[in-house]
């Protein structure tokens, strides 16, 4: 065999055995998720945890003040039933 066909041989077989390495090192989406999910620690869960808490805590704050606001016309009408109950009851005693 001729030193160059050795050469051009050997060449060809490393690049070839290069190429099915990459392929091996090449993951799927999903396993490269999966993997990643299972290299989570119990803080990294934690944190997760608080963070969707504080989210949920900012949220239901929100809600209860879009629900909470009376209207003008509401809070005077609540606050004369309040004196007439008070009225109402000093004239019964």
């Amino acid at each position: 065999m001729d030193s160059s066909n050795t050469n051009i041989n050997l060449n060809s077989q490393f690049e070839s055995a290069t190429s099915a390495n990459q392929q091996r090192t090449e993951q799927a989406p999903v396993a490269k998720i999966s993997d990643s999910i299972a290299s989570l620690t119990v803080c990294d869960y934690l944190g997760a945890l608080a963070i969707m808490l504080i989210f949920l805590a900012i949220t239901r704050m929100i809600t209860q003040t879009g629900l909470g606001k009376k209207s003008k016309r509401v809070r005077e009408v609540e606050f004369l039933e309040r004196i007439w109950k008070m009225d109402a009851s000093k004239i019964n005693h």
